[in-house]
């Protein structure tokens, strides 16, 4: 999954005031979805610490793109990923899976994201 940094200190704030207030573990909904209906017991403070560190330090995956003769032939990524490519010299070719002027519009809109 990826997550903005807006979306990351949100969940480390609710994790914070979820661990801050233990009362809020008791018999509520909160405790109901933090234990999956009781299908195991709530986090630990020393639980929520390690997995707002994990939030914390959670690494980008790596990825290396293996270009050939100015043709992308091999993406490789530490992580799965779902990798489109947009070639400019199929701008409006009718066999292309995608139009390249929508693929640029998603990638603007992607990069005003990072």
């Amino acid at each position: 999954m990826n997550f903005t940094t807006k979306e990351i200190a949100t969940c480390l704030a609710a994790l914070r005031y979820y661990q801050n207030n233990p009362e809020i573990g008791e018999d509520n909904e909160i405790n109901t979805i933090a234990t999956n209906c009781g299908e195991f017991k709530h986090m630990t403070a020393d639980e929520i610490n390690g997995l707002c560190e994990q939030l914390n330090f959670a690494k980008l995956p790596r990825v290396i793109v293996e270009i050939q003769g100015g043709v992308c032939v091999e993406v490789y990524s530490s992580e799965p990923l779902d990798v489109e490519v947009l070639d400019w010299d199929n701008v409006e070719d009718p066999e292309s899976e995608q139009d390249a002027r929508t693929l640029c519009a998603e990638a603007k809109k992607l990069k005003g994201q990072l």
